[in-house]
């Protein structure tokens, strides 16, 4: 859904006495669950939209900081006592 960022969509759900809408991002290791609302008019509602977007740049933000944290682990684990790098052999 383009409206909310990219990778974001909109899996639609029809109940017996409402339809239901489930607002989510595919990252490449998980599916984020934006928002779940019951659907009521055709458009999808402005604070909704809001949400949405609120929440997937706190997920962004949040995956960009562990991914500096784990690559900034990685390197330690790799670092000499020297303070030089190990070099692993390529296979």
């Amino acid at each position: 859904m383009p409206a909310i960022g990219t990778r974001c969509h909109e899996l639609r759900i029809t109940d017996r006495d409402q339809t239901w809408r489930i607002m989510h991002h595919a990252a490449s290791d998980a599916v984020v669950i934006l928002d779940v609302f019951a659907k009521k008019t055709e458009a999808t509602p402005a604070g909704v939209l809001d949400t949405c977007r609120k929440r997937l740049a706190d997920y962004l933000k949040s995956s960009e900081c562990e991914g500096a944290t784990m690559k900034s682990d990685k390197k330690a684990r790799l670092e000499r006592a020297d303070g030089s790098l190990e070099t692993r052999p390529s296979s």
